[in-house]
């Protein structure tokens, strides 16, 4: 059991108890991300294809979330919840924790509505449509997708671990991995035939009404509304979560730091599966092992080169190359 301490905030101690959990990643991430940007592919269909599974993660833990709450004002789901929970939970403290969970999330916090935005735009794109419709889930995924609908749904507060874990990584890291695919252009995005195969420039700094350019290209999940960027809402965020936690006992804490690690290690084992997948069809040698994997530049035939690969390979390079290296790019979030 671990040894929770009211004298730090919870956010505080989550980032304290999963830092070992970064160094870790640190090898997985520095070649990744360049793998689904020019120069060496020539469209979208690697992020879509990786983007699209990870989604699977996000949409299932604020669905499950949205279940729990009512997003319509109907409760029914958490009131059931806490009728065969009551001897795990103090006298009133379920009674709290619904309150807790029912207002933590800011309007313009969730990402599903923009996910499936995303998804929807590349489906109407020919070649990453034929990617995202010979995806497979991987293992992984699978038993990631299983574990929050079970565990979450019998332990409400464990939301508390992916919403700070998961937002925190789009506002940390996500800032620079936006930045990133901005840098491949709209017509990158737009897979038009004229986009030129140069690589981004890392040293430029975009204004937001530059970044927005390529928001409605598949790329709404790393933007918020409104003219402060999602800051606004990320202090809301912050300062619901602070100014609520006292409700939670020591054990419920210590469950929260728990499924944190948990949440990292699940997210290496999706990098492990589809790296071995991917590493099979598209690697001269393991991405770990150089800075740069040595890729085929993807050409006419990209659609068919990426149909025959693994139906999840293409997640191998968001799952370490973006969401990991919005986790570890962030160091400790705040």
């Amino acid at each position: 059991m671990l040894e929770s301490s009211f004298h730090d905030p919870l956010s505080a101690q989550i980032n304290a108890k999963t830092r070992s959990h970064h160094t870790i990643l640190n090898r997985l991430i520095t070649s990744r991300l360049q793998l689904c940007l020019p120069p060496n592919t020539s469209g979208p269909e690697i992020y879509a294809g990786g983007i699209a599974q990870f989604a699977q993660i996000f949409l299932a833990f604020e669905e499950v979330w949205d279940e729990l709450i009512g997003v319509d004002g109907d409760y029914k789901g958490l009131e059931e919840t806490w009728e065969a929970l009551d001897e795990q939970y103090p006298n009133g403290s379920a009674a709290d924790l619904l309150s807790y969970l029912r207002t933590l999330r800011p309007h313009g916090l969730a990402r599903t509505q923009r996910l499936h935005t995303d998804l929807t735009y590349f489906q109407d794109m020919e070649r990453a449509n034929e990617v995202l419709n010979g995806l497979k889930k991987s293992k992984a995924v699978e038993e990631f997708v299983a574990h929050i609908r079970h565990e979450v749904h019998a332990n409400p507060h464990l939301l508390v671990a992916y919403a700070w874990t998961l937002y925190m990584a789009i506002f940390s890291g996500g800032r620079w991995i936006r930045a990133q695919l901005h840098g491949a252009g709209k017509d990158f995005w737009a897979a038009s035939s004229t986009a030129e195969l140069v690589k981004p420039d890392d040293n430029e700094k975009p204004t937001l009404e530059e970044l927005r350019e390529v928001e409605s290209l598949g790329l709404g999940l790393w933007f918020f509304d409104g003219d402060q960027d999602g800051e606004d809402i990320k202090a809301e965020f912050k300062r619901r979560l602070n100014d609520g936690e006292h409700i939670l006992t020591p054990t419920q804490r210590d469950d929260i730091m728990l499924e944190s690690q948990d949440i990292f290690d699940r997210f290496k084992a999706m990098v492990d599966d589809l790296d071995a997948a991917f590493l099979a069809t598209c690697f001269d040698h393991a991405p770990v092992d150089r800075p740069i994997a040595k890729v085929p530049t993807l050409g006419k035939k990209a659609s068919k080169y990426l149909s025959e690969m693994p139906g999840y390979a293409g997640l191998a390079l968001i799952i370490s190359g973006i969401s990991w290296y919005a986790v570890y790019h962030a160091g400790t979030w705040s």
